[in-house]
């Protein structure tokens, strides 16, 4: 049984302010298995956070080895010595780390893998150097807990088990334990920049202290390496929710040897790597970064939560950030999760993406709707909504029943009520893709008229053609308003081209009867330095989201207002990197790196995605264009490792601040979202068709076929004048008689409304081409028996 030492405890409480680590991560690493429930990140050399037992409880800020003499110098892994990182093998990711002194006196030589059964990180590591140079060094394991997401309130303690010291740390019930193959032959637990092993082999070239306790704290554990039997020996950080689980797993870990254990990780790995779709011939690196980016897609699903799937194992700018923010990226968006479902579809993979669904159909509030984001078990985390996140599974649903893909589940429930969610909040979203602006947005609108032909579809399917047909005339509707809502008349970003795409029309989404014209708005930027402007017209910003209505077969490719949006777009925000081309969210974008090279701290300067790259590649294959550029440039921004980043620093190097141009900023890395629009784009490519386009959105919206026009008012958009010539729809939540009149009520008629399947209610009335009185019309409220008491008017528009 282990047993903890509690004296001496550490002297420097509580230690400094908690931080995170770098957001730009070299490595993501996990077994496939889902009994190994733990995650591991490498930076610069060291092992940053790792992650026990679902994919958004960072448990560790990081983990590296330290070298002394003992007399004359003092190394750490991260600022002294110079790094090299491999993958062990073709498939899978696990690593191969070479940290060497830059005068060539050692190096160490570390493979990096957790056990392939258990919540073990494993780093079998060989020191190598002239045998004169080896028996002078010291190397020490020095490790900064963050338990339970957090750097305050860490418990540290020295402890014994059959005759072995090893280390651990706990808080709230989570346990850690670090031990070798060999033994620790000094160790001390301390206060992070006060006591800790890291500032006593900086003053003193060995470790003085021996404290056996540092409770309550920012907290640093730190154990000396006993080399004197080799220069070889295996590290391993085990996890658990008791002292005994966690000592009992990194113990197991250690006995079995790491040659096994490796085998067995790279052989799990192999086994599903194996079943990809065929297109390493299309890329242009043999397919490097097509495999990486699969692996590191199935890596970001939790083991726990089947399905969950977040957006990024990093904390952007986590260097600057401590126990205040909690999520980072380690959190489900719905929307970047159904963009690594469907890159994952597109490679070939079936059942990823149906675990997918499936949890989203749990995570689906009882509205109808899905959070912002959330933590892996489904609650909530940020509160925004965005409509574009309620459309996506529903095509993600669609997708998989055209390719047969379903199995034994039925998502029709969900469609249904996320359908009828979109009908009711739409078309105002509060949050666009970019989750800063409340407006018409034209990638949400393009979203939204996916999903109801979708949801049409699903209905169609199951012999309700009466809710198929209202779902499809709500999506004509939106279709129908796009440009009128979204395109500006007086563009003055380029001389000579007035009209094109807005990045958002900002509206009230609590407006009963907004102003939708788009030249009358002011769009507020968030993420402004202080004192500086922060509205904008509308017409001023822009951003390539109506490529989306290409992608989904909204829009012809080619079609003029679409090219002249695209001038727009490349004037004021491509950057043309040596790799190749690649652009920004918007201008004005405040989400990003500081120009003097400091984190995004609430404002700086938003930098080029290297995701919208992807898109505008998506585009060009759809226009009839070569695509292979946009490819070969995401292959480019890519790390060494296959990594592919949030944004890219786009101004001269800034080394001390590891910026360099065209290489990854501070922002999250890797981006999930970016490494499915990759594989998407290389599918893209090898299938000479956009694989996002839905065939049924197409057939309705590309083909010259002439729909009636329509016109709805329901509760929040009370349209104040509809064109003669036009049906205005009239619809509510719940069953009603409408009482109205063409002639200012000298006559009225009552019309009983007609139901759909998803609780909205509506009458239609044929506006004809001569008619010029108002309508006016108020409501019998059929499962109350109470009238509205208020009469509404339509103006009509000759």
């Amino acid at each position: 049984m282990a047993f903890l030492e509690t004296s001496p405890v550490a002297t420097g409480a509580p230690g400094i302010s908690p931080r995170w680590t770098h957001s730009a991560k070299d490595v993501i690493g996990t077994a496939y298995s889902t009994s190994s429930r733990v995650w591991f990140t490498i930076s610069d050399g060291v092992i940053s956070e790792v992650y026990y037992s679902t994919l958004d409880r960072p448990q560790i800020r990081d983990l590296q080895l330290l070298v002394t003499d003992g007399e004359t110098f003092f190394h750490d892994s991260h600022r002294d010595l110079k790094t090299s990182i491999e993958y062990l093998g073709e498939h899978g990711l696990g690593v191969r780390i070479i940290n060497a002194d830059p005068d060539g006196r050692y190096r160490l030589v570390m493979e990096v893998i957790s056990d392939p059964h258990l919540p073990c990180v494993l780093v079998d590591t060989r020191v190598e150097g002239e045998s004169a140079w080896l028996r002078k060094l010291h190397v020490y394991a020095l490790l900064a807990p963050h338990v339970e997401v957090s750097g305050w309130g860490n418990n540290g303690n020295v402890a014994r088990m059959a005759g072995r010291e090893f280390l651990t740390a706990h808080k709230d019930g989570t346990w850690l334990a670090m031990a070798a193959t060999v033994p620790f032959v000094r160790s001390s637990c301390g206060y992070v920049g006060t006591t800790d092993g890291w500032q006593d082999l900086a003053s003193h070239f060995r470790l003085t202290s021996g404290f056996a306790a540092a409770p309550d704290g920012n907290i640093a554990l730190t154990g000396e390496i006993d080399l004197s039997a080799g220069y070889q020996f295996t590290l391993g950080l085990g996890f658990g929710h008791t002292l005994h689980r966690a000592v009992t797993t990194v113990f197991q870990s250690l006995g079995t040897p790491f040659g096994e254990s490796r085998s067995r990780f790279l052989e799990q790995w192999q086994r599903v790597c194996t079943r990809l779709h065929p297109l390493d011939k299309f890329s242009g690196d043999k397919g490097q970064l097509y495999r990486r980016s699969r692996e590191l897609i199935l890596a970001h699903e939790d083991k726990n939560y089947a399905g969950a799937m977040i957006a990024s194992l990093s904390i952007p700018w986590g260097e600057a950030h401590g126990d205040e923010d909690l999520g980072g990226y380690h959190l489900v968006w719905t929307r970047d999760m159904v963009n690594s479902a469907t890159g994952l579809l597109a490679a070939g993979d079936m059942l990823t993406p149906l675990r997918a669904l499936i949890y989203l159909a749990c995570t689906q509030q009882k509205d109808g709707g899905f959070p912002q984001n959330s933590w892996v078990d489904g609650q909530p985390y940020w509160t925004g909504i965005q409509l574009d996140e309620v459309a996506f599974p529903i095509m993600l649903a669609w997708r998989l029943l055209k390719a047969g893909a379903l199995a034994e589940f039925d998502p029709y429930a969900m469609v249904l009520a996320a359908a009828a969610y979109l009908i009711r909040h739409g078309c105002v979203t509060p949050q666009e893709r970019w989750e800063e602006n409340c407006g018409l947005s034209p990638s949400t609108l393009a979203s939204n008229i996916a999903a109801l032909v979708c949801a049409a579809g699903f209905a169609g399917e199951r012999g309700d053609e009466a809710t198929a047909r209202y779902l499809a005339d709500y999506a004509d509707y939106i279709e129908s308003h796009v440009e009128a809502w979204t395109v500006t008349k007086h563009g003055f970003l380029i001389p000579d081209i007035r009209r094109h795409y807005m990045r958002i029309n900002p509206q009230d989404p609590a407006a009963e009867t907004p102003d939708e014209d788009p030249d009358h708005g002011r769009v507020p930027i968030r993420n402004q330095p202080p004192d500086s402007p922060y509205e904008f017209p509308a017409a001023e910003i822009v951003d390539a989201g109506f490529l989306e209505l290409v992608r989904y077969g909204i829009r012809r490719p080619g079609d003029p207002l679409i090219e002249d949006s695209l001038a727009v777009v490349d004037a004021v925000l491509k950057t043309d990197f040596p790799g190749g081309p690649c652009w920004r969210r918007y201008n004005h974008d405040g989400y990003g790196q500081r120009d003097d090279g400091g984190p995004y701290l609430g404002y700086g300067r938003g930098r080029p995605w290297p995701l919208l790259t992807g898109e505008r590649g998506h585009y060009e294959l759809a226009a009839g264009r070569p695509a292979a550029r946009y490819l070969r440039a995401m292959e480019n921004f890519a790390t060494p490792t296959r990594l592919l980043a949030e944004q890219l620093w786009d101004m001269p190097d800034i080394s001390g601040n590891l910026l360099f141009y065209g290489k990854p900023t501070g922002a999250a890395m890797p981006l999930m979202w970016a490494h499915a629009e990759y594989i998407k784009l290389l599918r893209s490519v090898a299938d000479g068709r956009v694989f996002d386009s839905i065939p049924e959105v197409a057939d309705r919206y590309l083909r010259s076929r002439r729909r009636p026009a329509l016109e709805v008012w329901k509760s929040n958009r009370q349209v104040r004048s509809v064109a003669a010539g036009v049906t205005l729809r009239i619809q509510a939540t719940a069953a009603f008689m409408l009482h109205w009149s063409r002639d200012q009520w000298l006559h009225n008629t009552d019309t009983r409304s007609e139901a759909t399947s998803i609780g909205i209610s509506f009458v239609d009335i044929r506006i004809e081409a001569g008619e010029r009185a108002p309508v006016t019309f108020t409501f019998k409220w059929l499962d109350e028996d109470r009238w509205e008491g208020k009469d509404y008017t339509v103006e009509i528009r000759s």
